[in-house]
């Protein structure tokens, strides 16, 4: 079947529309990855949660505290790491798959306990601040 004039001009316009909107949509979810993954897009979204008086000391204290967190999220990322591999250890043994993700949950909970602690710290200092 050969389409001719009209037909196959449209069929042309259509193609090339669907191209353009499928690599704009690629770009757009690959800057939301992008984002994401360099923290900026989770921290902006994170702060956003917080009353307007809180956000600035919170975010003082959580630059303060950044070696700390950063060396706790390279201890999750190196469990994770150390899980996969277990996964895709030949043969497998799942008491070693299960003590790589005991130690992944723990990480995960050191990371959130660190930052719930700062978090929390800078809220207590705000609210004292307040006090007349």
């Amino acid at each position: 079947m050969m389409l001719r004039g009209r037909s196959a001009w449209l069929v042309v316009g259509a193609l090339a529309l669907s191209v353009l909107v499928n690599v704009f949509l690629g770009g757009y979810v690959a800057g939301q990855f992008r984002e994401l993954r360099t923290g900026a897009g989770l921290a902006a979204a994170l702060m956003e949660v917080w009353p307007e008086a809180y956000r600035k000391p919170i975010r003082r204290a959580l630059v303060a505290d950044r070696a700390a967190l950063l060396e706790s999220f390279a201890t999750l990322r190196k469990e994770r790491r150390q899980m996969l591999e277990a996964i895709k250890a030949e043969p497998f043994d799942e008491n070693a798959v299960r003590d790589r993700m005991d130690d992944v949950r723990d990480a995960t909970t050191a990371v959130q306990k660190r930052a719930q602690e700062t978090v929390l710290k800078a809220i207590i200092e705000t609210r004292r601040a307040e006090k007349p």
